[in-house]
């Protein structure tokens, strides 16, 4: 899971996760937090990557070098979980996802995407196929 508060995937934080893996809220220090999972369908080619950017700082306010890196599964999945803190969350939140490869960075076409983070409850994964256009 890549935890936004120290820029850092971690491998497990029983207080983050349960025992099935599925994101889950907690509290800390009075402050509600949420894990969400972005999932990907991207076929890349061999030393690219996907990242997911977007308007918020846990999201690296739009700059792709402070970009949350996916983690590639079969199948042409990339996948990460992100812990936000829906106490400094806006109510819509906007994403992109870019591929990087060497020297160059190939943002994801179409409008970018949206998402009420505080609407959600529960186990929350977003599925999301590349956007070409």
């Amino acid at each position: 899971m890549f935890d936004t508060n120290t820029g850092r995937w971690t491998k497990y934080n029983p207080n983050l996760k349960s025992s099935n893996s599925r994101p889950q809220s907690y509290a800390l220090s009075g402050y509600l937090y949420k894990n969400f999972r972005f999932r990907v369908h991207y076929n890349t080619t061999i030393g690219q990557r996907i990242l997911i950017v977007g308007d918020i700082p846990e999201l690296g306010a739009w700059n792709v070098n402070r970009a949350i890196p996916l983690t590639y599964r079969p199948g042409g999945w990339w996948e990460g979980e992100i812990n936000f803190n829906l106490d400094n969350v806006p109510p819509i939140v906007y994403y992109k996802y870019v591929v990087a490869g060497n020297n160059y960075h190939l943002w994801e076409g179409g409008a970018n995407r949206e998402v009420e983070f505080r609407r959600y409850t529960g186990h929350i994964e977003f599925r999301d196929n590349w956007c070409s256009k």
